[in-house]
């Protein structure tokens, strides 16, 4: 018997079709927030003409079934790469791209009352799609994005809900560079990003916290990561084949991505697992394009896993024990996953869910991740137990 007997078929990724025939249309780069069971969807980019769309529908995560909301007051005009998050029975939703121009609108939606109403203030954010919005400690932070002028930001904004008034940060550390399509996420009351498109005009891997009590950014340190960008580059001009598996990913049509740390990207989705650990998945790498990898980040040690090539390797190794495949492809083609996907939304449900919509397919489809409590100890067990490349 080995120790990695919970690992079973009941974790992974499962798509969830709706129970009734409504649906949203298919969008890229629309906006999501759970709220207890509901996950709510406004706006995104319809494949059908060139105007964006202000579609606002609730998916039930217990019954399965899509609710279009027809809700009252001052709502969103139709956009898309806008942000959103919520909290209780509140959601608000911060600028985007609208018809033909940049937005800096502020609106809170309240979910008893079913009602929209747009927050004017004096002091506010410029005008910016593909930003993030979050909610920490009765406060909303902004960061990042694309203004008018094109150059991405890196300027930090706090909402206070108290005051209702916005304040930009005054940051005496150092700042990430500029960015748009990051990853945002709140861990332990501290705003994590990750990745995104620069100022510098290349995607990036960096992890960066921002502490809310002190207003200071500081960049996350990396284990498994190379000393420098130059040691980085060498390596991978000398042992570029080392980073993809010698199995070929027959549906997508090219090998498997091998390396444990996330390649630069943007767009990805991401969500906070056991208070220890930020899972991100999908977005698009200027290496490997658009893809459907998930990755698992480890706050005690600061190292990153790569989920699949664990999950093939794990299947593989029980696969040989239990009943030996001559054919190992047939392993990896009965993982189920999402496909590839960039403009897609995530947001995480209950403790161990991330749910994924969307994307730059102009899909409708809905995804779930789900973890089990000890599963990524066992795939922690399983990659020590292994030689696997750590960079």
């Amino acid at each position: 018997m080995d120790n990695f007997s919970c690992f079973h078929s009941s974790v992974g990724w499962q798509r969830i079709d709706s129970s009734s025939g409504l649906s949203p249309i298919p969008v890229t780069k629309c906006g999501i927030v759970t709220l207890g069971n509901y996950m709510y969807i406004f706006g995104g980019s319809p494949e059908i003409n060139d105007s964006e769309s202000n579609q606002f529908f609730a998916f039930d995560l217990i019954t399965k079934e899509w609710i279009e909301i027809n809700a009252e007051g001052e709502c969103p005009t139709p956009r898309c790469a806008h942000a959103m998050c919520g909290f209780e029975d509140k959601i608000w939703l911060f600028g985007g791209s609208g018809t033909s121009n940049y937005l800096n609108d502020f609106y809170e939606y309240d979910v008893e009352q079913n009602k929209w109403k747009k927050i004017q203030t004096q002091k506010h954010p410029k005008a910016r799609y593909s930003h993030s919005l979050n909610y920490c400690q009765g406060r909303l932070i902004v960061f990042g994005g694309v203004p008018e002028e094109g150059e991405r930001l890196n300027d930090t904004w706090i909402f206070d809900l108290k005051s209702q008034n916005w304040n930009k940060l005054k940051i005496s550390s150092e700042i990430p560079i500029g960015r748009s399509s990051h990853t945002s996420i709140i861990f332990e009351n501290k705003l994590i990003i990750f990745g995104g498109y620069g100022a510098d005009s290349r995607r990036h891997q960096d992890l960066w916290e921002l502490n809310i009590k002190t207003d200071q950014w500081k960049q996350i340190q990396i284990a498994n990561d190379f000393n420098s960008k130059e040691e980085k580059m060498r390596f991978l001009r000398k042992f570029r084949f080392q980073l993809f598996s010698d199995y070929y990913d027959t549906e997508n049509k090219k090998p498997f991505y091998d390396c444990h740390i996330p390649l630069e990207m943007s767009g990805a989705v991401a969500m906070i697992y056991q208070e220890r650990y930020l899972v991100i998945f999908g977005g698009v790498s200027s290496l490997i394009g658009t893809h459907n990898y998930t990755f698992i980040f480890d706050f005690e040690t600061n190292k990153w896993m790569n989920y699949d090539k664990l999950l093939r390797d794990f299947s593989r190794y029980h696969s040989e024990i239990d009943s030996p495949v001559k054919d190992q492809q047939k392993v990896d083609q009965n993982i189920q996953k999402p496909p590839p996907r960039f403009g897609h939304v995530g947001v995480q449900h209950d403790v161990n869910q991330l749910v994924v919509f969307g994307g730059d397919h102009y899909q409708n489809d809905v995804w779930i991740l789900v973890l089990e409590p000890n599963i990524v100890l066992d795939l922690r067990l399983f990659l020590q137990s292994k030689q696997f490349c750590d960079f």
